[in-house]
């Protein structure tokens, strides 16, 4: 499964994980293999940018034009805090699976079913 590589593109990652997953679901049930060679050509390098161009294909002009304004004003704080921003891969370990556990239903369905010694029989008390 590939790795996010910052903290900050998670929304996008799924985006493109979802649209990879949709457009051609992997067959995993029935065959092993990595998630590269399920999704070879999995990136989302352009994502960010292919996101903003539908966006501009809905949008009225006027509001884009107002979206670009805001953008260039904020260009100055953006590339403050864009070196500052670490690049890094979490890596977390595969979670355990899930186990069930015994409840007072299973003890008492389990007594239930255990022959009775004196007939030979299954037990044959009321619930």
């Amino acid at each position: 499964m590939p790795q996010q590589t910052n903290v900050y593109d998670c929304g996008i990652f799924m985006l493109k994980f979802l649209e990879h997953f949709l457009v051609k679901p992997p067959e995993f049930l029935r065959k092993t293999g990595t998630f590269l060679r399920w999704y070879p050509n999995f990136s989302i390098s352009n994502t960010r940018e292919e996101i903003l161009k539908y966006l501009q294909k809905l949008c009225v002009r006027e509001k884009w034009d107002a979206y670009l304004e805001y953008r260039r004003k904020d260009a100055y704080y953006t590339e403050l805090i864009g070196d500052q921003i670490p690049l890094f891969t979490i890596s977390l370990p595969e979670p355990e699976p899930l186990r069930r556990t015994v409840s007072e239903c299973d003890i008492h369905l389990e007594a239930l079913s255990v022959p009775s010694k004196k007939l030979g029989r299954r037990n044959s008390s009321s619930f």
